[in-house]
């Protein structure tokens, strides 16, 4: 009896339930979503020779940094797998690009601009994501 115990109080520590599953889902989607804000505000800056809207955009990027690494934490807690792919908010600046040229475009609205569906670039694409 005793090993019946020990056996499934150990398997409970070593597998997370179906609830943490899906933290661990959400925590992950909530660092992407951080990492999409940080390269949609560096996309702002292209065009913008302002000084005070740098220092804007450069304080909305690292809270967006600080909050991801806020969910990396919180998904560590919850013992979820670790990322597999780096932090790095370059990875979505092609698209954060096409969102910004249509909002100068005025495109209110645009595809372009559906975070959701921003896939980013893959850390071995090829590119240089230094």
């Amino acid at each position: 009896m005793f090993w019946k115990i020990l056996v499934a109080s150990s398997i409970a520590a070593v597998s997370p339930s179906a609830l943490a599953q899906a933290a661990c889902a959400d925590l992950n989607k909530a660092v992407e979503f951080q990492l999409k804000k940080a390269a949609s505000s560096f996309a702002e800056g292209i065009t913008d020779n302002s000084a005070p809207r740098a220092t804007l955009r450069e304080l909305r990027t690292s809270n967006s940094l600080a909050l991801a690494e806020m969910n990396l934490t919180l998904m560590a807690q919850n013992k979820c797998a670790p990322r597999q792919k780096p932090l790095n908010p370059m990875i979505y600046l092609g698209e954060a690009l096409d969102c910004e040229l249509a909002t100068q475009k005025g495109e209110k609205e645009s595809p372009k601009c559906k975070m959701d569906d921003w896939q980013g670039l893959s850390p071995h694409s090829g590119g240089n994501e230094g």
